[in-house]
């Protein structure tokens, strides 16, 4: 029974125009991107019908909709007929880099991130081979989806450098982009270098920070060893996104290495450059991925770290009730449905509610 609460007579509506629909797609990737689109529907027989009708009448690309039947089948709990089709790509398919793809998300959702780790990056050697151009927009979000879940797969298993070499792939489809552009309209060598920078170094926080978090002893020369690049970048960067985007990553590496109040000193400078960017974040509204709600979270962790190091009762509490405002900002001030930190957000508040109780504030 399909899994959608529209009325029956548009679902017969649906299942006699989908191949015209398809036809009208003019190629198997829109028609992939369709059964996408179902999917997330969860109008999983539906997504199948196209696909099985495509197939037939475009033999030529089977490979590629036997991937994607692939996926409806993982969608469905049809986990062994799903891994029986991505096993049986041959690679001198055309799908082969499809097919890694899908078998590396799967492995890293599974928590196999070994088996992820390989299959991603082999669909990676694919496709930089085949680069997406920018309107090719089911293929970029595969490429940007590959590159996050590659990303979780090495921070897992503790390898922040490989995590930054994941991150790297996305300067590889910015430049193809910028190479096709054949115009100035695109960023500068120095913005692409401070991008190329920011996005390594936040991979291997990131694999960094879940460590410290889990309890586990980090690397500490790893993230010392990011302290001069990053700071290249919000030095020479002035007052741009960039600056501020360092300037936090920074606060973070120092929250990683123990120095706190460095972290608050260095978000105390970039503060008001960090909220000049909310009211441009507003008129695009995407408020929720102001630079300001992630500058709010690193203050907050920072302060907390201060108290756990603080002597005096009354420091303690200071930084904590501090530290508990800043995460609260998090969480009223930008939509929590949306924003990526509203989970450490929380996270961190309970935090600091906890330490105040040990204290006997609360």
């Amino acid at each position: 029974m399909l899994k959608t609460t529209l009325p029956h007579c548009f679902l017969i509506f649906l299942l006699a125009i989908l191949p015209s629909i398809a036809k009208a797609q003019q190629d198997t990737a829109s028609s992939i991107a369709l059964s996408q689109e179902l999917n997330k529907l969860q109008m999983y027989e539906l997504s199948l019908y196209l696909i099985k009708t495509e197939m037939s009448a475009h033999p030529a690309d089977k490979d590629l909709y036997l991937v994607q039947e692939a996926q409806i089948c993982f969608a469905t709990k049809k986990a062994d007929k799903a891994w029986k089709i991505i096993n049986g790509i041959p690679k001198s398919s055309k799908a082969y880099g499809f097919s890694r793809y899908i078998m590396g998300v799967e492995s890293v959702k599974l928590g196999k991130y070994k088996e992820g780790v390989k299959a991603l990056e082999e669909y990676f050697v694919y496709i930089k081979k085949h680069l997406p151009k920018k309107e090719d927009k089911a293929e970029v979000q595969q490429f940007v989806w590959g590159v996050g879940y590659l990303k979780e797969a090495y921070t897992q298993q503790k390898q922040p450098d490989k995590a930054a070499k994941a991150a790297a792939y996305m300067a590889v489809l910015r430049d193809y982009w910028d190479s096709l552009d054949g115009s100035d309209q695109g960023a500068s060598p120095q913005e692409k270098q401070f991008q190329k920078t920011l996005d390594e170094a936040e991979a291997k926080l990131n694999a960094l920070e879940r460590m410290k978090m889990n309890g586990e002893k980090i690397n500490a020369t790893v993230a010392a060893a990011l302290i001069k690049p990053l700071e290249s970048v919000f030095w020479a960067g002035g007052s741009s996104e960039y600056a501020t985007r360092g300037a936090t990553l920074l606060a973070k590496t120092y929250w990683l290495l123990g120095r706190y109040q460095d972290g608050l000193t260095i978000m105390g400078k970039y503060a008001k450059s960090t909220q000049g960017f909310d009211d441009w974040y507003k008129k695009q509204k995407r408020f929720h991925a102001a630079p300001s709600a992630r500058a709010y979270l690193w203050r907050g962790f920072c302060n907390l770290g201060l108290g756990d190091k603080a002597k005096a009762k009354d420091d303690k509490i200071k930084y904590y009730f501090t530290a508990a405002k800043r995460f609260l900002f998090v969480l009223i001030k930008y939509d929590v449905e949306k924003c990526i930190y509203a989970k450490k957000a929380v996270a961190g508040f309970n935090m600091a509610k906890d330490s105040l109780a040990r204290e006997g504030k609360i």
